[in-house]
């Protein structure tokens, strides 16, 4: 399966959202909508960016936030096979089960923005598109000799 730098599956979209947010703090006061229209992605994945960060809703002509992170203390949890590797100034966070991609400045910050990616995949993605994806790609690591010179 070939990895897309495009914006158009919810776990692209939701990690350029919590991105966006990041970066822009004063971007925290204005509605959804907004946000959505001025990063190009739905208003739900904002929504769910901001639940991420612990930012407050906003909705366009309403003064009063939304309730704040939806945190599931019980929710079931699941290990996937992290690829992290240095690019340029900043790390590459990759996981080949689902086939989702972040980035960051830090080993760490890699590391979290693919762990927030691969959640909000969880909390947009259909069953099907999660059954699929599992599917698709059953990761083998090894290592293996060459000749190099």
């Amino acid at each position: 399966m070939a990895r897309t730098t495009s914006f158009g599956t919810p776990q692209r979209a939701g990690s350029k959202a919590a991105t966006y947010l990041r970066a822009n703090k004063s971007s925290h006061d204005m509605s959804n909508r907004d946000l959505a229209e001025i990063i190009g992605v739905d208003e739900k994945v904002v929504r769910l960016a901001k639940d991420r960060l612990g930012i407050p809703q906003k909705t366009r002509g309403s003064g009063q936030p939304k309730s704040g992170p939806s945190k599931n203390p019980i929710a079931k949890r699941r290990k996937f096979t992290a690829v992290i590797q240095a690019e340029g100034d900043g790390f590459v966070s990759f996981c080949p089960e689902l086939d989702i991609a972040s980035q960051g400045d830090s080993l760490g910050e890699a590391s979290e923005n693919l762990r927030e990616a691969l959640e909000l995949f969880f909390e947009c993605a259909s069953p099907a598109e999660v059954e699929k994806r599992l599917k698709a790609c059953k990761p083998q690591l090894t290592r293996i000799e060459v000749a190099v010179g």
